[in-house]
């Protein structure tokens, strides 16, 4: 840092300038703007890159003058595995429309799934449409069972709703625990 460097920088304003940095192959996970989505940075770049557990410099909105260099380099060096990210979510969006599946927000579903095959297979290669389709299909099947539309259906169930308003009305109809306000 400089000494006419700011006293502090803010964290959105350095991430959106090295986003632009690493350039178009970051489309997918950027907004309009070219910015990153809201979701790319709750779901990959702090979890995964920034990591402000380990990082609690890179947590705050805004970021010390001597931590903005560090956090800079930090995205730019993600840049490889951030643009394969982008092309797996492209591949992986891909294959969800081929299996037609409607359900579930794919940002959410695909975007660490996408970094870790970045990290683990590198780029989409000649196998990417195979790979995508698996994952997808994998990642289907471990939902499948945790869809809204799943729990509505479990807790709608005639026997079930019944059990489940009966055992309500107990609740309610039981006297408080000691020391609870009733």
């Amino acid at each position: 840092m400089t000494a006419d460097a700011p006293a502090t920088v803010p964290r959105a304003r350095l991430i959106a300038e090295v986003w632009a940095e690493l350039g178009a192959g970051l489309a997918p996970l950027s907004n309009g703007l070219g910015q990153p989505l809201a979701r790319t940075v709750k779901l990959l770049l702090d979890p995964l890159v920034l990591r402000p557990v380990l990082n609690p410099h890179f947590a705050a909105g805004p970021v010390r003058g001597e931590h903005a260099d560090e956090l800079r380099a930090t995205l730019r060096a993600a840049g490889p595995r951030l643009a394969a990210t982008a092309a797996w979510f492209t591949r992986l969006k891909r294959a969800r429309r081929t299996l037609r599946i409607t359900e579930g927000n794919p940002q959410d579903l695909y975007f660490q799934r996408c970094f870790e095959l970045a990290g683990t297979l590198g780029p989409p290669g000649a196998d990417a449409e195979r790979v995508a389709t698996e994952v997808v299909a994998e990642i289907r099947e471990a939902a499948g069972a945790l869809t809204v539309a799943a729990l509505r259906r479990h807790v709608t169930e005639p026997a079930r709703a019944a059990e489940l308003r009966r055992r309500l009305a107990e609740a309610w109809a039981a006297p408080a625990a000691p020391g609870r306000d009733a």
